[in-house]
């Protein structure tokens, strides 16, 4: 397996050991927004999923750890991609 691989595993397994069910990261419920028009269309409506907050702590703490990571071994270049970048 690489480094990679076995960083991202480590380091998952190392966040969800404190989580005791980590199928409840899994859940949410998925409601509809209306954006405009008439209510009867269902193409007037966009779905959005409601995370439990463990979920959104867990998936900020694991994309920082990847992100940083990923610089730190020069997986990412910075000067080529920065849409998704902080400050990008």
């Amino acid at each position: 397996m690489s480094n990679t691989a076995v960083y991202i595993t480590s380091s998952n397994h190392g966040v969800l050991g404190g989580v005791a069910d980590s199928s409840s990261l899994e859940e949410g419920v998925t409601i509809l927004i209306h954006k405009k028009g008439v209510t009867s269309d269902p193409a007037n409506f966009r779905p959005i999923t409601l995370q439990p907050c463990w979920y959104k702590i867990y998936s900020k703490v694991y994309a920082t750890s990847l992100f940083e990571f990923l610089s730190k071994n020069k997986y990412i270049d910075s000067h080529l991609s920065k849409g998704f970048l902080e400050g990008g």
